[in-house]
């Protein structure tokens, strides 16, 4: 699910020049919470 989730923000922040670098929270449980936050970020610079 982690791959799928950092291709689709790859993907995104390719479409909305958003230069983005990740810095993974230590803990594993929080890294799904973290990509899908920075995906919604990057598809509101859609709207």
């Amino acid at each position: 699910m982690q791959e799928k989730l950092e291709v689709i923000l790859d993907e995104l922040c390719k479409i909305t020049d958003r230069n983005i670098t990740v810095f993974y929270p230590e803990k594993k449980e929080e890294i799904i919470p973290y990509l899908v936050t920075e995906i919604k970020k990057t598809l509101d610079l859609i709207k």
